[in-house]
């Protein structure tokens, strides 16, 4: 069970029927944005964010990300990214 910190929309606001309820709880993560960025930048900045990863491959540039950017991984949850040679 996890404990419910965040809900989008906030209480309180309408929404149509069958609408999405983004909710974050106690130990989840906003994903960054990694497309593009060196391979070291990347893994430097999850780490400090304590997000787990896995890395398919260790070229120079991320190409891309199992988690889009601005969605939540849950805590326990891991971030599978990809590398490319070139920008």
């Amino acid at each position: 069970y996890h404990i419910v910190t965040d809900q989008y929309p906030s209480k309180g606001n309408m929404i149509e029927k069958d609408s999405i309820i983004e909710l974050k709880s106690e130990g989840d993560i906003q994903v960054p944005n990694l497309i593009n960025m060196d391979i070291d930048e990347a893994l430097k900045l999850l780490e400090d964010n304590n997000i787990e990863y896995e890395l398919k491959n260790k070229n120079k540039y991320i190409e891309s990300q199992s988690v889009n950017s601005g969605e939540i991984l849950n805590k326990g949850s891991k971030l599978v990214i990809t590398a490319k040679e070139k920008k």
